[in-house]
């Protein structure tokens, strides 16, 4: 069973956990090939988002900052949502602060997590392992 943590982006720098999941980025410990983590980083001022993966949750989560912040030249990208394996999305109405984030085993599923979060007409878009252009880190 994949170990999954789905946090939400409250603001510029605040992030809550969400359906009692914990964020935690103590020690790591290696994954199989197969058993990669995804995350996804967005910024509020840029509107900019990076999806990446990697080996363990934490170099999944700072390569997606990284690549934000690069991206949309900022600094204030932050974590929305992570998981071992599958999907992360990300849905906004359009409206400053209100990007929110999910993780879940599929595409589909990762867009209705996201979506219910925020209101209803919103857009989403989601990344999954395996897509083509995101990077193993």
């Amino acid at each position: 069973m994949p170990r999954v943590n789905h946090v939400a982006f409250i603001g510029m720098a605040a992030l809550v956990p969400v359906v009692g999941a914990t964020i935690a980025f103590g020690p790591t410990v290696p994954a199989h090939a197969d058993d990669l983590w995804i995350a996804v980083a967005v910024s509020e001022s840029s509107g900019e988002s990076a999806t990446q993966s990697g080996y363990t949750n934490v170099a999944a989560a700072q390569a997606a900052r990284n690549d934000c912040n690069r991206i949309g030249h900022v600094y204030d990208c932050q974590l929305l949502a992570f998981g071992q394996g599958g999907c992360v999305a990300t849905a906004t109405p359009g409206f400053p602060n209100t990007i929110r984030g999910a993780w879940a085993a599929s595409r589909q599923e990762a867009i209705v997590a996201a979506l219910a979060q925020v209101p209803q007409g919103s857009r989403a878009r989601a990344d999954c392992l395996g897509d083509p252009g995101l990077q193993q880190r």
